[in-house]
């Protein structure tokens, strides 16, 4: 594999399945952010860096905003916007 292919070897057989979990997050998180476009992937960030400032994790305020009106559908922007103006 043009030099990059590196025998592992691992003191036990739990710590080569956490690498191997290890290799599996890194690949379901590639795959999100693949099918993002630039300006969801901006969004998104933009949302996370918004509710650490306020000091809460971004799922409390989906999770809020879901339970409030689990009708309507709306952005993460707008369900951060709406869980701030509560708190």
């Amino acid at each position: 594999m043009k030099g990059q292919r590196r025998q592992r070897f691992f003191k036990s057989r739990k710590e080569a399945r956490l690498w191997i979990t290890t290799l599996e997050v890194d690949v379901r998180c590639d795959a999100f952010w693949g099918q993002r476009t630039p300006s969801e992937q901006l969004k998104i960030m933009e949302a996370f860096s918004s509710s650490s400032e306020q000091g809460f994790r971004l799922i409390d305020a989906v999770s809020f905003y879901h339970g409030k009106s689990s009708k309507v559908s709306a952005s993460i922007r707008d369900a951060v916007t709406t869980y701030l103006g509560t708190i």
